[in-house]
């Protein structure tokens, strides 16, 4: 286990928002666990540096597609299934 420090959680999130040119119209639908780093970082920090939305959810196929349509997400970043 490590350390999260600023520089750790921080600086991807600023090089995968710049990279992936994200703004603050866009709508991120984060299906992945909070306490996995991937989740935490690029989808949540980079959301809240773009100035962007992000809405967390769980993996229901139906929920998630409703929700999609509904908020017109622009990004959708899950975990892949077993």
């Amino acid at each position: 286990m490590y350390l999260l420090t600023y520089l750790l959680t921080y600086l991807p999130a600023r090089y995968v928002a710049d990279t992936l040119r994200r703004s603050r119209h866009d709508v991120c639908l984060n299906v992945m666990p909070l306490f996995h780093i991937h989740g935490l970082v690029a989808n949540v920090g980079v959301s809240l540096l773009s100035r962007g939305a992000v809405v967390c959810s769980s993996f229901q196929v139906r929920l998630r597609l409703r929700l999609r349509l509904r908020l017109r997400v622009s990004r959708l970043l899950i975990v892949p299934g077993r």
